[in-house]
């Protein structure tokens, strides 16, 4: 009698869950294969966890039943997502410049997620990626990010007629055809190096990873960030990285890591690039536009929710006005001297509650050895990597050392899971944009002219996540704003990307929000406070270029 009041929607529900128990599983018993003692614990609690859910989808459907004798159709929604209350602090490490292949594909790709190990080319030809040190990219520059060299390595069929809402039909055979200054195109084809990604692996078998995880645009750094840190780039319509006019010198490696600011725009009279706002033909391309009056935006980013909420936040980071910094570039944050350190002029600033710098920074505050104000997490802290120890593909003429991103990702996590807020904490560490590299799987859905790009990894650690699970919804950088909005009731952004975006999935398949807290497990990788204190005081950019304050 109960099974006619069950309705079609509860019964998908039940079934939803039950298949991602099975996307769960999977590679919950890859890590107990790789981690052996923990094999016999890990099936007990899988099948403890299966059973659980089993039972909780036969009460919901009791639960309907009663409702529909009564004469209601469905039972009260929670006003608060689910980790509302049990997470109190988010933390964004932001890498660089990395498709999801690039990282963990390969021939000895990460088990149970969708890698390839060879990419396909212009030609019909098929080749194996090589393996290639991180941050090194075989050309003088980095390889090519821009929107025009993604547009090549999509390839679009010709004729093709793009559709809002449906997958964006890129033939991801043509990374060999990009623009690489001293390179060639072929050097798109690589992984980096699996002695030097051994703490990534290790973070996904012992926490969660993301394989249809996605950037938000398609294009590099600028954009990224923007769409990080506030869910849109500029309006109207979706803006690009600012170019200096006339162009800087190739080998001034200095004023870039400044210029994408409110402070420094009109002293390089930068010009930006705005996509065409149709994107149901191909005319959706890239045009340029005079910076008038940015890149200084007034839309709200995401610490101006947190600020309307009485929610701390902190960025750790090179110097403030660090390029990517992107709240450098929100008037909101930038001409308020209660948010905005004083005394800043190129590569630096003083510190204060919100900006921190440099990277070793972040442990002597979490040690407690600064002010004892810092030693507890914010509600949302950012990490955002430095040029030289970040993942970024830096080419061979700017004679950086070879980075120890993996091993700096790795300090701040163990940081975090010895400390006391571990307990109440959720770790995203994703990277910013595709960096160049070659990817095999095409964007899951044509959101805007803009977006979504290719695919980018996203790991992510909390005592909540399901070990070993990897995440197949899509998803992309808007899904982890509006968690963050969900976890402290902020209201919504209502950018492109966040609350007015169908696209945007969700992270439920990784959570378990009825068991936890689980213990801490270190991750392999990680290096001392010492260690990173020196490091960072000797590993400091330098330019024959004056950098001079325009005193805005």
């Amino acid at each position: 009698m109960m099974a006619k009041y069950v309705s079609s929607a509860s019964l998908a529900i039940v079934e939803r869950k039950a298949r991602d128990f099975r996307d769960c599983c999977a590679p919950i018993s890859i890590c107990a294969r790789i981690h052996r003692s923990d094999s016999a614990s890990c099936v007990r609690k899988v099948r403890a966890q299966t059973l659980w859910t089993a039972w909780r989808g036969l009460l919901a459907i009791v639960a309907l039943g009663v409702a529909g004798c009564s004469g209601s159709t469905s039972l009260p929604e929670s006003k608060h997502a689910p980790q509302f209350g049990k997470i109190k602090h988010i933390v964004f490490i932001v890498q660089e410049n990395h498709t999801f292949d690039s990282i963990f594909g390969g021939p000895n790709g990460f088990p149970g997620a969708d890698t390839a190990n060879s990419g396909k080319m212009s030609t019909g030809a098929t080749i194996p990626l090589k393996a290639q040190p991180m941050g090194d990219s075989g050309g003088l520059y980095g390889l090519p990010n821009n929107y025009a060299n993604w547009a090549i390595a999509c390839n679009l069929p010709k004729g093709t007629t793009l559709e809002v809402g449906q997958p964006r039909p890129c033939q991801m055979d043509a990374f060999d055809l990009m623009n690489v200054k001293g390179g060639s195109g072929m050097d798109a084809y690589t992984y980096a190096s699996y002695s030097q990604t051994v703490p990534y692996f290790d973070i996904a078998h012992k926490y969660a990873l993301a394989d249809h995880f996605f950037a938000s645009h398609n294009s590099e750094s600028y954009t990224a960030h923007q769409y990080l840190f506030a869910g849109q780039s500029g309006f109207p319509g979706t803006l690009d990285a600012p170019v200096a006019n006339p162009p800087l010198p190739p080998d001034n490696t200095i004023a870039p890591l400044y210029s994408w600011t409110c402070q420094y725009y009109a002293q390089f009279n930068e010009s930006l690039f705005q996509w065409d706002p149709n994107v149901a033909t191909l005319s959706a391309n890239e045009s340029a536009v005079p910076t008038i009056p940015g890149p200084c935006w007034t839309y709200n980013s995401l610490a101006d929710l947190l600020n309307a909420k009485a929610t701390s936040w902190r960025v750790y980071l090179p110097f403030a006005l660090f390029s990517v910094n992107s709240l450098a570039t929100i008037r909101s944050i930038y001409q308020n001297p209660k948010y905005w350190p004083a005394g800043c002029a190129g590569l630096q600033c003083n510190n204060n509650d919100y900006f921190r710098a440099n990277l070793s920074q972040f442990l002597v505050d979490n040690a407690g050895g600064s002010d004892p104000k810092y030693k507890e997490l914010a509600g949302v802290t950012w990490f955002l990597a430095s040029l030289y120890d970040s993942d970024h593909p830096l080419g061979t003429a700017t004679g950086a050392p070879q980075s120890l991103g993996p091993n700096w990702v790795a300090s701040l996590v163990n940081a975090i899971g010895t400390s006391p807020d571990w307990s109440s904490t959720v770790i995203f560490i994703t990277w910013d944009d595709w960096g160049g590299y070659y990817d095999h799987v095409p964007p899951y859905a044509v959101r805007d002219a803009a977006g979504v790009g290719f695919r980018v990894p996203l790991l992510i650690v909390s005592p909540y996540t399901r070990p070993g699970c990897i995440l197949k919804t899509n998803s992309e950088f808007g899904t982890l704003l509006k968690f963050t909005e969900d976890t402290f009731d902020l209201g919504y952004l209502g950018a492109t990307t966040t609350d007015a975006s169908p696209y945007i999935g969700n992270l439920d398949q990784c959570f378990d929000w009825s068991f936890g807290p689980r213990p801490f497990r270190s991750v392999i990788g990680g290096q001392s406070t010492q260690f990173w204190v020196q490091h960072f005081l000797k590993d400091q950019p330098t330019s024959k270029y004056q950098i001079t304050d325009t005193g805005e």
